[in-house]
């Protein structure tokens, strides 16, 4: 999971390149649908984990 580590955020995510980071920004309005989209089209295609990407994705969801 990740962690606040001073102020930073560690975690274990890995393997998503720029473009697919701004491809999933097509369509996106806030951080569930690009966290929906970037997952839908590319988790497959990196080492990380659903549960670790969705933990990630939890921390920065200031508004859920």
């Amino acid at each position: 999971d990740p962690t606040l580590m001073g102020g930073l955020i560690q975690d274990d995510v890995q393997g998503f390149t720029p473009a697919m980071i701004f491809d999933a920004l097509d369509n996106s309005v806030d951080i569930q649908s690009f966290g929906q989209e970037l997952r839908t089209e590319n988790l497959s295609n990196t080492p990380t984990t659903l549960a670790d990407y969705e933990a990630l994705i939890d921390v920065y969801d200031v508004f859920n």
